[in-house]
């Protein structure tokens, strides 16, 4: 999901997460502090 259309897969999977609230969403905090 990390390429030119991230913003819109981004809005589109919090947006499907809130239609199904058994589905949540996590953060891979290791790619916004750098490692890979």
């Amino acid at each position: 999901m990390d390429n030119a259309r991230q913003q819109e897969n981004t809005a589109k999977a919090a947006a499907y997460c809130r239609d199904h609230p058994q589905w949540r969403l996590s953060l891979q905090t290791h790619k916004f502090i750098g490692i890979p």
